[in-house]
């Protein structure tokens, strides 16, 4: 039983740091409507990884720092 209660612990901290990154990600992409049209396709584009790709990346990092 206490596996499975970690397992879910582990399980809502991932849904909940994905929900924060997609938020900020909407966020940002708002800040690009308010560019002018020659700054906001790369705007956009900038503001456009996924949360998987910026997940691996941070962890990359993270491994490399230590």
């Amino acid at each position: 039983m206490k596996w499975f209660a970690l397992a879910m612990t582990v399980l809502l901290v991932a849904c909940s740091n994905k929900s924060i990154y997609k938020g900020m990600q909407e966020s940002n992409r708002q800040e690009c409507n308010k560019l002018p049209d020659s700054q906001w396709e790369q705007c956009l584009k900038d503001n456009s990884q996924s949360y998987e790709d910026y997940k691996r990346e941070r962890d990359a990092l993270k491994s490399s720092a230590e």
